[in-house]
């Protein structure tokens, strides 16, 4: 089971529980629930877990088989349906937001065109979260849009990603330079991270940005 196999694997990578969840950015209660099974993480977590424990998502679940979601292509469909994560947590186009522990359920999802996920993966399916801050309004993403992350592709030079920084998300423009260096862009202006200073970070690429949506107002009562 999920909970014995996350149990195992952090007790072998020698992390507390208070370690792990700050390796991933969720409380140490959130992993005692996780490996009690009294509760089950997100399938965007399980994929962080896995990372810093350093196995695959099947190994981690326990199962033979690859994880699947409430995402399913139709590999000749034109549309599919993206969920849409808790306001609980944003992607931040400014200094950065925390990573927080989503409790509360995620929203109906949002209809994207499959021609937008150039790689689909079911143990990484896209999702939509909400941005907030002001440092993309260049592209023209303003706080409250909608956001789609595809966790399955990896940054081209220049794309818009989804970036944790010190357990931070935050959208920027991605670019790689020589000598493993990164840079992370904005409207405010450049970062540039060594291979040293990535890992001291604990920096990774969570997805690529697919597509920005702006939510229809809610309709006013008479």
């Amino acid at each position: 089971m999920f909970c014995d196999m996350l149990r195992e694997y952090r007790k072998q990578k020698g992390y507390s529980q208070t370690q792990l969840g700050a390796r991933i950015g969720v409380t140490r209660q959130a992993i005692s629930r996780w490996e009690s099974g009294a509760d089950t993480p997100s399938l965007e977590r399980i994929a962080m877990l896995a990372r810093v424990l350093g196995v695959s998502i099947d190994t981690l679940a326990g199962r033979p088989a690859p994880l699947t979601s409430d995402v399913r292509v139709d590999r000749t469909a034109q549309m599919i349906n993206v969920p849409i994560l808790s306001r609980e947590v944003v992607a931040c186009c400014g200094r950065g937001q925390p990573v927080l522990d989503i409790t509360s359920p995620a929203e109906p999802g949002i209809q994207i065109p499959r021609s937008r996920l150039h790689r689909y993966d079911d143990s990484r399916p896209p999702y939509a979260i909400y941005a907030d801050g002001d440092c993309l309004e260049s592209e023209g993403i303003e706080p409250g849009d909608q956001i789609v992350i595809n966790p399955a592709e990896e940054p081209a030079q220049g794309a818009i990603a989804l970036v944790s920084l010190y357990g931070m998300l935050s959208l920027k423009f991605f670019y790689r330079l020589g000598n493993g260096v990164i840079c992370l862009r904005s409207d405010r202006g450049d970062q540039r991270l060594t291979p040293e200073e990535q890992d001291a970070a604990d920096f990774f690429v969570v997805g690529v940005l697919v597509g920005t949506f702006k939510p229809r107002p809610r309709p006013r009562p008479f």
